[in-house]
């Protein structure tokens, strides 16, 4: 029997898909734990609206049976420590789809600074969709005029 070494480590950024509700779901391993039969699980820090904001969950409830994904793994165990600090420090903080929502949470931890690519990506086809409607509108008043 050939096992594979468990493939998450401390501090790693993990994400999984939810195709229940269409959207990808970010967290912080913080401890990887010894299972039975060699076979490794780990505990997550993820900002979750269902879990009521920051908290720990298994990497089995993290992932809700989806496949898991590493996002990016910190380049060393220093970084991986601080990584895990800044997610710690965080639990107990509330759930805001706009302004702490798991990818500024994650980001904010490897990082310190609180970003999401997905509302970066959104408010960009908000102010797309809006100078269109305006073109579109000027264009409607022209052909009156």
């Amino acid at each position: 029997m050939n096992l594979q070494p468990f493939p998450f480590l401390k501090g790693d950024e993990l994400r999984v898909y939810y195709p229940d509700i269409q959207l990808w779901h970010n967290g912080i391993v913080t401890d990887v734990i010894p299972g039975p039969f060699g076979f490794p699980s780990a505990t997550m820090i993820h900002n979750s609206k269902r879990g009521g904001g920051v908290c720990t969950v298994s990497l089995e409830e993290f992932s809700g049976s989806n496949p898991v994904f590493l996002s990016r793994r910190p380049p060393s165990p220093e970084y991986a420590a601080a990584v895990v600090s800044r997610a710690r420090s965080q639990l107990g903080q509330h759930y805001s789809a706009l302004f702490q929502n798991c990818e500024h949470f994650t980001t904010w931890a490897f990082s310190g600074v609180p970003q999401s690519g997905q509302l970066q990506t959104i408010g960009w086809i908000v102010a797309i969709g809006a100078v269109a409607a305006g073109l579109m509108a000027s264009d409607s008043r022209a052909d009156r005029g």
